[in-house]
């Protein structure tokens, strides 16, 4: 239902919530009960309107324009049988309005009236000027009419799905939305609400209206949930309409709304906030995909295996767009720290109406999202493509279970696809003042025909190669290996023990995994069954005292790498710091003690500056990994002379050296 769904989404005026109870005064007469409906419409007060639009059809409707206008009110609220019968009605009556066989075509195929939704979408489209007035409803149109020849008005029932309603306390009688699936259950937004009043929508000072939407936390498996938690994040005046994790957990991207007086609308952005000791930051503006007047929102981390870097999607209202919401992607700058500019995905992905809730899936390469702007059930549908050599390919849909003819967004799946949380606002006994009011989270799993039952599990443990004891607080990243491309599956951290499920047969994974203070290790394993696999990782112990680069010399009085210097730094340093990509090491040249004591201070840390621009400009590590230090002659490891006081030449040499050390702080990438 458009109305409820663009208050979650796009925080338009928040008409349901009040701060206190306000009387409705009706006037006598009914052209005044008419202006004062559509004032509230224009105020995006529906429910208002539909209370003047109940009492002006009691005295008496004065005309087909206003009864046109209650059809669409109907659409609006999500009454499509009951706006039908007032759209029938007109065509009968023989009503001249341009959008009258357009909204003839949108509810026809919503009732499940292929043949006659096609036949209205074929009249407004012949209908003259319809193009050059009415750019977006000729592209809806043109969209749904294709929709209809494609797959016979049925949808791609070609996957076929059953959807659950969920048991236990997660739909409550507000808004649900953006679930995402964990561990143990889910993470999901949800709308406070105490009590639901109308308010005098010109008198309410928007600004001051107390945030209601905030993220949750069930445990639970499929459709069935038990407890629920406040998840530990503060968001003050800041209404959530979604959020996303980075792919290490550390990370959480939200986009927040607030109120702008000047602007007189909801404005979303996106924010970040950061785990830092076990605590998440307040989250804090990213500036690069902010615009001034637009809302950001409906944000989803992805990661891009080939450029091994995350990116972001987005839903944004900007200029440039095509209409209404479009959907953008941003990748992230490991080295600058930021994000690139937007770009839109095209026509391939965005309609002249509105494209928008995306998640990409990264084990599939997968987009999905929903759009009213293509045919479909009605509403928003669910559509996805995949991402394949950095392009999109062709759109595709699913059938009737998961798309309704209301609003069907926030589609998350699992791992394998086979289930997964959509957010619909179809009929609900949870919901407020009416069936359709609010969106709740529903389950929804493939049938036996498509579902992969046969699934694997893999079980990891890291152990301390010395010790031999398991590492609590592991880290793991898991691989999927096609026809030697890697795609990006999941991440997680166990404690003693990781289990990672539904896996899919007959494919080949590699694992990587590491904790703080060891250097991180990979392996493949075949997922030949169902079985359990069990996989350990001895994980060796990082030494965090210097270690010398045999050989990496200079010639006298110069800071010039030679080519075997180079080779041995390439041998010996490079490996560790792409191996270990959150390492940072500090590079350390010596000298013996001839010459005076600036001298020998100034040549060291050139020479160590030489490795350190070395490895930064050749081979393309992040300076920020990098730190470089000159000690002179003040750390020898042999005594420059002999006992008698004679020169020790050997020993000079020993102490005319390059080292590099791990250092304890390791690599943030955010």
């Amino acid at each position: 239902m458009r109305w409820l769904f663009y208050i979650v989404l796009f925080f338009c005026p928040l008409f349901l919530i009040s701060q206190e109870q306000v009387d409705i005064k009706m006037p006598s007469s009914r052209t005044k009960i008419y202006k004062q409906a559509m004032k509230a419409i224009d105020l995006k007060d529906y429910f208002l309107a539909k209370y003047y639009f109940d009492v002006l059809i009691e005295k008496g409707i004065e005309s087909d324009a206003q009864k046109f206008e209650y059809a669409k009110l109907l659409y609006k609220l999500g009454e499509n049988k009951a706006s039908l019968l007032v759209i029938q009605e007109l065509i009968k009556e023989k009503f001249d309005h341009p959008l009258l066989y357009y909204y003839a075509a949108i509810l026809f195929n919503s009732d499940k009236e292929p043949k006659k939704a096609r036949d209205y979408a074929l009249f407004f489209l012949k209908k003259k000027g319809m193009f050059a007035e009415y750019k977006a409803e000729h592209a809806h149109m043109s969209n749904l009419k294709l929709y209809l020849d494609s797959f016979g008005g049925r949808a791609s029932d070609t996957i076929s799905s059953r959807v659950y309603t969920l048991e236990g306390p997660v739909n409550a009688p507000g808004a649900e939305f953006n679930p995402l699936i964990t561990n143990d259950g889910i993470i999901f937004g949800s709308q406070n609400m105490k009590a639901v009043n109308y308010y005098k929508s010109t008198k309410l000072d928007k600004s001051k209206i107390n945030a209601t939407r905030g993220i949750y936390m069930a445990k639970g498996t499929k459709e069935v949930f038990s407890e629920i938690s406040d998840f530990p994040l503060e968001t003050p005046n800041m209404e959530i309409s979604s959020f996303s994790f980075s792919l290490d957990k550390r990370v959480l991207y939200l986009s927040g709304c607030k109120y702008i007086e000047e602007l007189k609308k909801y404005k979303c952005d996106i924010y970040q906030s950061k785990l830092k000791d076990k605590v998440w930051t307040m989250p804090e503006i990213i500036p690069e995909l902010t615009t001034p007047e637009s809302s950001n929102t409906h944000v989803s981390i992805g990661f891009d295996a080939v450029r091994n870097a995350p990116f972001v999607f987005f839903s944004s209202d900007r200029e440039g767009g095509r209409g209404g919401y479009d959907i953008y992607m941003s990748f992230y700058n490991a080295r600058a720290l930021k994000f690139s500019t937007p770009r839109n995905l095209g026509g391939k992905i965005n309609t002249p109406n509105d494209d928008i809730t995306p998640n990409y899936h990264t084990p599939t390469n997968t987009l999905y999202f929903s759009s009213n702007g293509r045919g479909g059930k009605g509403g928003h549908d669910v559509y996805y493509s995949v991402l394949k050599s950095s392009l999109f390919e062709n759109v595709a849909t699913f059938g009737e279970e998961i798309n309704s003819p209301q609003d069907d967004v926030f589609f998350t799946p699992s791992k394998s696809v086979s289930d997964g949380y959509l957010v619909s606002n179809r009929y609900s006994e949870n919901s407020l003042i009416n069936p359709h009011c609010c969106d709740d989270i529903f389950y929804w799993e493939m049938t036996s025909i498509q579902r992969n039952k046969k699934t694997g599990k893999i079980k990891v443990q890291a152990i301390n190669k010395k010790t031999k004891e398991l590492i609590p607080g592991f880290t793991y990243e898991l691989y999927k290996i096609d026809s030697n491309d890697l795609s990006f599956i999941e991440n997680g951290v166990g404690q003693d023990t990781a289990v990672i499920k539904d896996l899919l047969i007959k494919k080949t994974y590699e694992i990587e995994v590491y904790a703080p203070k060891f250097y991180r290790k990979k392996a493949l394993i075949e997922v030949k069954n169902d079985s359990l696999y069990i996989v350990e990782f001895e994980l060796e112990p990082i030494d965090f005292n210097p270690i010398l680069l045999p050989l990496v010399e200079f010639e006298f009085d110069s800071f010039i790498l030679t080519q075997e210097a180079k080779r041995i730094i390439d041998s010996l340093v490079v490996p560790v710091l792409r191996s270990n990509p959150t390492l940072k090491i500090e590079l350390s040249a010596h000298t013996d003690s001839r010459g005076t004591d600036e001298y020998n201070e100034f040549l060291s840390q050139r020479r160590a500056e030489a490795i350190h621009f070395y490895l930064i400009d050749n081979k393309k590590i992040y300076p920020e990994r990098l730190t470089s230090k000159g000690y002179g002659e003040y750390v020898p490891i042999a005594p420059n002379e002999n006992a008698d006081g004679t020169d020790n030449p050997e020993n000079r040499q020993r102490n005319r050296r390059c080292e590099f050390r791990i250092l304890q702080e390791e690599y943030d990438p955010y």
